[in-house]
């Protein structure tokens, strides 16, 4: 896509095993995850490869380290991740 859109947050569902990624204006959804590739540095998270069930990737590039904060039950089914307080932009 390569639009530069707020990252609100990104979300998997093990129910349906369905992984969103949510934009302003935009919900990446991605059916059956197969692998989630972390690209972070020091300053935080910089951008995600996610490979679905038919071996497409989709690429998530962050344009400013986004740090995050430990799970507060590692073992949650759901990944989330809000950005709202920050001002992310995201390129999909």
């Amino acid at each position: 896509m390569g639009r530069r859109l707020p990252l609100l947050g990104i979300t998997y569902d093990s129910k349906d095993d369905l992984l969103e990624i949510a934009l302003e204006g935009l919900d990446h959804l991605i059916n059956k995850p197969l692998a989630i590739s972390v690209d972070d540095d020091p300053e935080g998270l910089i951008g995600m490869e996610i490979v679905d069930s038919e071996g497409r990737r989709h690429i998530l590039k962050l344009t400013d380290p986004l740090m995050l904060r430990r799970p507060a039950n590692s073992k949650a089914d759901s990944i989330r991740r809000e950005a709202a307080m920050n001002k992310m932009n995201a390129i999909l």
